[in-house]
Order: C-alpha cells, then sequence, then structure tokens
C-alpha cells in the first residue's frame, strides 16, 4: 500500500495520512488539520467562555429537568398532596419526601431494570407503575432498617 502524504492546513508541515482524523464529507476523506493541531484547537476552545457559558447552561437545564420530574412522581403518588403516606407521619415538606417501593425490593430494582437510569425515570418511562408511594426519608429508612416504620408500630400497639 502506498503510504500518503498530507500538508496540515494549521502546522503546514507535511505528514503521513494516519496524522488526520478522517473525514467522510471531504474530498480527500481527511480533516485539513492534523490530530496534533486539532487537539490543541479544542483544549484552546475549552478555555473560552463560550464554552464555559455553553456547558454551563445544559448543566443547569439538566438540573431544571431532573427537579421538575422528580415533582412530576412525587406528585401522582402522593395524589397531589405532597406528604408523607405514613399513617402517623405529618412530614408534608416537599425536600423531605422520597418514593418507597411498597412491598420492598428496591436494591433488586436498582440492580435490575433501572441500573443506568435513576428511579423517577424508570417510574416516568413505565407510566407510573404501581407499587410505590411517597414516604418521608425517615419512614423509608426505618422500613428499610427494621421491616417497618414506627408509626406503623406504634399504631399497632394503640389498636
Amino acid at each position: 500500500m502506498k503510504e500518503r502524504y498530507v500538508i496540515c492546513s494549521k502546522c503546514k508541515q507535511e505528514l503521513d495520512s494516519s496524522f488526520f482524523c478522517k473525514a467522510s464529507h471531504r474530498k480527500n476523506g481527511l480533516y485539513p488539520s492534523c490530530k496534533n493541531c486539532r487537539s490543541k484547537a479544542w483544549f484552546k476552545y475549552k478555555e473560552t467562555q463560550a464554552y464555559k457559558d455553553r456547558h454551563s447552561a445544559i448543566r443547569i437545564s439538566g438540573k431544571r429537568y431532573a427537579d421538575n420530574l422528580r415533582f412530576e412522581i412525587i406528585k401522582h403518588y402522593s395524589q397531589g398532596l405532597f406528604k408523607c403516606m405514613c399513617p402517623g407521619c405529618n412530614v408534608n415538606q416537599y425536600a423531605f419526601l422520597a418514593i418507597d417501593h411498597i412491598e420492598g425490593g428496591g436494591n433488586q430494582h436498582r440492580n435490575g431494570g433501572a441500573k443506568k437510569i435513576n428511579v423517577y425515570t424508570w417510574l416516568k418511562r413505565n407510566n407510573f407503575p404501581t407499587g410505590f408511594q411517597v414516604l418521608c426519608h425517615n419512614c423509608n429508612m426505618a422500613k428499610g432498617f427494621y421491616g417497618e416504620c414506627p408509626h406503623v408500630k406504634e399504631q399497632k400497639t394503640n389498636a
């Protein structure tokens, strides 16, 4: 196979074609500047304010989407009440609410179907399946560690 030499448009060096990225849309099938020059230009661009502004906007919009998704899921599973569904618990502060697997199985769920996506995305993609409820973080953790929430245990002893 005959070696092909190309002149880089940036550094003006004559280099073997293996030093250039492929570009099927170009006539000769290669980018005009070598990989080294393209890499330097990329790192230089990453230092510009335009790059930083663009990527901070992407992060903000991603966070806004995640916040809106969480709000939608909590609203659905709490029937619009935004409160812990545990009897005897009166936590109604949105920041303290979480999704709970009613029959347990959160670990199996995370290690199975929802491995690569968070539970809120999974719930929306699966059209809000049954078997989930809204609990405050305290009730959710107590249920996970002790099998049931102290509020439920207290109600059983008082009944």
